[in-house]
């Protein structure tokens, strides 16, 4: 049996935290469904680090650039690339660690049929939970 791909997720943290974890938790989704084994530190480190401190938000910076290099590929999730992903696709560059942009839309498209189906059932799915 052929080894999985493991794959780093970047996608926008900072600024709208609810909405970009919330993102986030579609990226991760959607990497599930795109069969290979996704990591998320974005979503990880947070739980235990202050983002609002210098120092622990750079320990978490690096321990997920740590992790990166261990991973196949980078995806930068959605539609704009923050600071922090940029400087995640330059190591992965140097790292010569394959790096695929998926855009929002294609996050969305996997998720959003099943949403209206839900809806109009009168239940939640992934999407509606996650927003």
């Amino acid at each position: 049996m052929k080894e999985k791909p493991v794959v780093y997720l970047a996608s926008p943290y900072r600024g709208a935290k609810a909405q970009n974890e919330a993102f986030a938790r579609l990226a991760l989704a959607y990497a599930i469904q795109s069969g290979v084994v996704p990591v998320a530190p974005h979503l990880l480190y947070p739980q235990v680090l202050k983002e609002h401190k210098a120092k622990e938000r750079a320990m978490g910076m690096e321990l997920g650039v740590s992790l990166l290099k261990r991973c196949d590929e980078l995806w930068l999730c959605g539609n704009e690339v923050s600071l922090g992903m940029e400087m995640e696709r330059q190591e992965a560059l140097k790292a010569g660690i394959l790096v695929r942009k998926i855009s929002a839309e294609e996050i969305y498209r996997v998720f959003l049929p099943d949403e209206i189906h839900q809806r109009e059932m009168g239940g939640q799915n992934v999407l509606e939970q996650s927003l």
